[in-house]
């Protein structure tokens, strides 16, 4: 009676012992494989890095460089698809044997895509070398106790000052007196303060009045000519707008206000300005000796009129 329990133990064991070996040999039987290439359908060219997927599982693989490709999967049925970069998506049906390989070989045709007509023009842009140019709305973006067209001239390859919050600048070793500068076709002849103190408020240039800098520093035009160092040319807008435009800025060094506008079908333009500069308030935090007020005042304008294609009349105030 008490070897029945004995018995059952033994048993049981022995039944454990054969699904441990048996069971995993027939789930090897359930296994197969899909082995085949992917190569070009024109000239049968290998197509290495190919994909090949079973859809709808997370089974998949890539050709190797040769094309070839095997993938193990469970026994059944499958939808195989293999694509590559380029070419056309192909997908068939196969059906994976026990402890067999089906084959599956690809031929990968190349995928057209028809574009609409494109048309080349040539776009001839000519880069003149130290000729560069300045946009307005620029200057009031560099950093500096006013926005100055000559304070802009700084950031230009080959100019240099010895003094941050005055104006004057050299170009290529010249002296500061060495500097042509042209506002709206007339030459300025000394573009600076009589005063050294001014020079630290604001140059003759008004950026608000401006609609194009140019500045050569080398190599410029004969009209440019008398001067050894370099050319400004600061053209003053004329606008077609009928329509009176004005803009106002101010800050605690400095204020200015301009207008400009056309009439007569814009035969007749204007653009006027007029600034205030302050630098005292700066300079009244350091320790100076002396009388020293560098405070800037000043109004300038340009009216044009043009009756006839071959006759304009152009008056610039300063």
């Amino acid at each position: 009676m008490q070897r029945a329990p004995y018995f059952v133990l033994v048993c049981l064991f022995f039944v454990g012992l054969v699904s441990a070996v048996v069971l995993p040999s027939s789930n090897a039987q359930n296994w197969g494989y899909i082995a085949g290439s992917v190569v070009d359908a024109n000239d049968d060219a290998p197509i290495p890095g190919a994909t090949v997927v079973i859809r709808g599982t997370n089974y998949g693989t890539a050709a190797n460089a040769d094309g070839s490709f095997q993938l193990r999967l469970p026994a059944g049925a499958y939808a195989v698809m293999a694509s590559s970069v380029g070419y056309v998506t192909y997908q068939d049906s196969v059906f994976v044997r026990r402890e067999s390989t089906a084959r599956f070989d690809v031929r990968l045709e190349v995928d057209t895509i028809n574009l609409g007509e494109v048309t080349v023009e040539e776009e001839v842009s000519r880069v003149e070398p130290g000729v560069y140019s300045i946009e307005p709305k620029d200057i009031e973006r560099i950093p500096g106790p006013f926005k100055d067209v000559f304070r802009a001239l700084k950031v230009v390859p080959g100019v240099a000052t010895n003094n941050e919050l005055s104006y004057q600048y050299s170009v290529r070793g010249g002296g500061y007196n060495e500097n042509l500068v042209f506002v709206s076709g007339f030459e300025v002849f000394f573009p600076f303060r009589p005063r050294q103190g001014e020079q630290e408020g604001l140059s003759l240039l008004n950026p608000d009045l401006a609609e194009r800098v140019t500045f050569y520093t080398g190599g410029f035009p004969a009209r440019y000519g008398g001067k050894l160092s370099s050319a400004l040319d600061v053209q003053y807008k004329k606008p077609s707008d009928p329509r009176p435009r004005g803009a106002v800025y101010g800050s605690l060094l400095d204020a200015g206000a301009s207008t400009s506008g056309s009439a007569a079908n814009g035969a007749l333009t204007w653009v006027v300005g007029g600034r205030k500069a302050r630098a005292s308030r700066f300079f009244a935090t350091q320790d100076l000796k002396g009388t020293y007020e560098p405070d800037y005042t000043d109004g300038q304008g340009l009216i044009t009129y043009q009756p006839s294609s071959r006759l304009g009349i152009e008056v610039l105030g300063m």
